[in-house]
């Protein structure tokens, strides 16, 4: 499956993030521990099923590497981590967290993209992400599939761009993967051809 050797990847890609994670994460500071995920899912069930989602960190990082527990249960007996961290690429828009466009618990969708987005108008939008190319049924944007134009995960945001808007009618360009000439370390700003 594509998506698992592109997890594999970015386990080579992290590995010196383990400097900077708990104890008993792993010799090299990336592993899991099914026990100490299974103790954090028995109250949080729902972030214990989307750990159990093709793309997620479950494969590279237990709980632990992300959050420190601090006492046993209740509010606030956890500490979240930064993505940071373990990763340095600027987001988009530069002032939104990580989180708003990535769900680092896990997701049906390809690099931890949400399955569904809020939107800065209040509409909240689903979003399929399953496959690195660009315009196509399962790409970062879905301006050749019909009934579908404007779904993808770059054109629900994108309500005054010439290319590939929110509504569908705006014109397409390249229709390979869009990192490409959109890095994600840039804030996804187009590169100069």
């Amino acid at each position: 499956m594509r998506i698992r050797g592109f997890e594999m990847l970015l386990a080579i890609a992290i590995a010196g993030c383990g400097t900077t994670t708990p104890d008993g994460i792993g010799g090299d500071g990336i592993g899991t521990d099914p026990a100490a995920n299974a103790v954090c899912a028995g109250c949080h069930s729902d972030i214990g099923q989307r750990w159990e989602q093709v793309s997620s960190h479950s494969l590279l990082l237990d709980c632990r590497a992300c959050h420190e527990a601090r006492g046993s249960s209740g509010p606030g007996h956890a500490t979240t981590g930064d993505c940071a961290t373990c990763h340095s690429a600027a987001s988009h828009p530069a002032a939104a967290a990580c989180s708003t466009c990535h769900d680092p618990h896990g997701t049906v969708n390809a690099f931890l993209v949400r399955d569904r987005l809020d939107l800065a108008d209040g509409t909240v939008v689903d979003i399929r992400l399953a496959a690195p190319e660009g315009d196509t049924a399962d790409g970062l944007t879905h301006a050749s599939v019909p009934g579908a134009a404007g779904t993808g995960i770059c054109e629900v945001c994108h309500d005054t761009t010439r290319y590939y808007p929110r509504s569908g009618t705006g014109d397409a360009h390249a229709t390979g993967w869009c990192i490409t000439c959109h890095s994600h370390d840039v804030a996804f700003a187009p590169s100069s051809p």
